[in-house]
């Protein structure tokens, strides 16, 4: 099973878009404001959506979307594209290094030459670079698409099979490779996994047929290079950010911890930039979006509880970036442009403690899972709830409540609450 699909890159990159980036950026850091250690959103962005787009060619744009049947969406395409945003924005950090020499030296005393200057390295860090990274970045996609479905057959197909194209642009370390044959869970592929190389376009295949008898080859690191050593499918590392595997960060991550505070600072900010994905579209035509930045720590619950909050009430949801800042608050959606918070609640004293924690991070609406909250009557819940929001000094901070019990769902606004409660309460009783 698998195959060997060659993957080709586009027939061109549009460089008079990357010059205008470049020009930009020059002009900023030339006028000062663009400062020493700041980074560019334009030059991440435009470097992201290169390479996401390749991923998403790669991986598949279904493989992206909420599992019907689990009601839950991969992790590591999250993963995948967290990983190529923080590498746009290390090799944004190489280029501004590029840019910041050119300026300290004779060249940067004059606009015009400075600016050529700047301009001259455009094809080599956004065309020749770019070209090889956004093959990775689809071969990794594609691979990381193929990890997961031979996990979910590897009870039939327990082994995997190495494969190259078999033409004269193999290279001799991954020809010493062709054939090889280990279990899916052995160390074996969490260092040979493909892609193993700049433009690399080895595959594997899973089968049945029986491993390879006695020690697999050792390719030493010029035949394998140490950042390539690693498996997508389970790091969700297109480029490796770390040693893991006994190999070794991309270039571009290595010379990121030189970050300084500002600069990493200026890089957590830049996630809020960061386009969403679309994994939901709900057959009213709401939409589900979530940032690659989004906190997985609880993203399920989130995902699962927008899901109802679309279906039943035709309302889009965004889940929204987690900045690691100190003392930032993090609200985990954006709703009809209010920004809130998902509380579950099994009490109806929680009911008034999630509604000042929410005033406190910032938001504007509140949802309310109470699927655990065993025996609760609406009356209770709406009278615990109204009683603490006429207890704010600020009552108009609240603009929406939402509260979501198993597959039904509801929404209020402060205003419907205080001056129609029965007709709420009405509504409540139907949950």
């Amino acid at each position: 099973m698998g195959c060997g699909c060659t993957i080709h890159f586009p027939e061109a990159i549009d460089l008079e878009e990357w010059l205008n980036v470049m020009e930009q950026i020059a002009k900023d850091r030339w006028e000062g404001k663009l400062k020493k250690g700041e980074l560019s959103d334009a030059y991440i962005l435009q470097t992201y959506k290169e390479l996401n787009g390749a991923l998403s060619d790669g991986f598949g744009a279904d493989n992206f979307k909420v599992n019907k049947a689990t009601g839950k969406i991969p992790i590591e395409a999250l993963q995948m594209q967290r990983n190529l945003f923080k590498f746009s924005g290390a090799k944004n950090y190489v280029v501004l290094e590029n840019i910041n020499q050119i300026l300290t030296s004779y060249k940067g005393k004059n606009w015009n030459v400075f600016k050529n200057e700047v301009l001259k390295i455009n094809p080599k860090y956004n065309k020749n670079y770019l070209q090889a990274e956004w093959q990775t970045a689809k071969q990794a996609g594609y691979h990381a698409a193929n990890w997961q479905e031979y996990q979910n057959n590897k009870g039939l197909y327990p082994n995997l099979k190495y494969q190259t194209q078999k033409d004269n642009k193999v290279r001799d370390a991954h020809q010493t490779l062709n054939g090889i044959i280990a279990p899916i869970d052995s160390d074996f592929w969490k260092t040979h996994y493909p892609p193993n190389g700049w433009r690399c376009r080895c595959y594997v295949v899973q089968t049945a047929e029986p491993p390879t008898q006695g020690d697999l080859p050792v390719l030493t690191d010029k035949e394998f290079p140490k950042e390539f050593r690693g498996n997508v499918g389970i790091s969700g590392e297109i480029f490796k950010e770390t040693d893991e595997n006994k190999g070794k960060p991309h270039p571009y991550f290595a010379l990121s911890k030189q970050w300084g505070s500002e600069t990493k600072k200026a890089f957590e900010y830049s996630k809020l930039a960061a386009p969403y994905t679309k994994i939901y579209e709900a057959k009213n035509g709401a939409e589900i979006k979530v940032s690659p930045f989004a906190d997985e720590s609880d993203l399920q619950k989130n995902v699962q509880t927008a899901v109802v909050i679309a279906d039943e009430l035709g309302v889009g949801v965004n889940i929204r970036p987690h900045l690691d800042l100190h003392k930032h608050k993090n609200p985990e959606y954006e709703i009809n442009k209010n920004i809130a918070d998902r509380k579950e609640v099994s009490s109806y004293t929680s009911i008034k403690s999630n509604l000042e924690s929410a005033k406190k991070q910032g938001n504007s609406s509140i949802v309310y899972d109470i699927t655990n909250f065993k025996n609760w009557e609406a009356n209770e819940i709406l009278r615990y709830l109204k009683g603490k929001i006429i207890s704010f000094n600020d009552k108009k901070w609240l603009k929406e409540i939402f509260f979501v019990n198993g597959g039904k769902a509801i929404s209020f606004t402060r205003e419907e609450l205080i001056n129609d409660f029965d007709n709420v309460f009405k509504r409540f009783n139907k949950l």
